[in-house]
């Protein structure tokens, strides 16, 4: 249990830094502050990163957290 929720932050992580890398480059291309395509990326991706509306299985399961007694 302790090493899939592991496994879960990670790749979550990976995912939402994955991304903000991606719209700041783009929004660099577009002369654009950097810091935004990253904010913008957090608010798109965050909550589906972090497991708040779609589990791994596809199921919607709005408000699904994490126990944060596990870390």
């Amino acid at each position: 249990m302790a090493q899939e929720l592991f496994l879960h932050v990670v790749i979550s992580l990976a995912i939402l830094l994955f991304t903000a890398k991606v719209f700041a480059e783009i929004f660099h291309r577009l002369r654009l502050p950097v810091v935004l395509g990253e904010l913008l990326a957090g608010i798109i991706v965050g909550p589906f990163a972090l497991g708040t509306f779609v589990s791994f299985d596809g199921r919607l399961q709005r408000g699904r957290r994490c126990d944060p007694s596990l870390f």
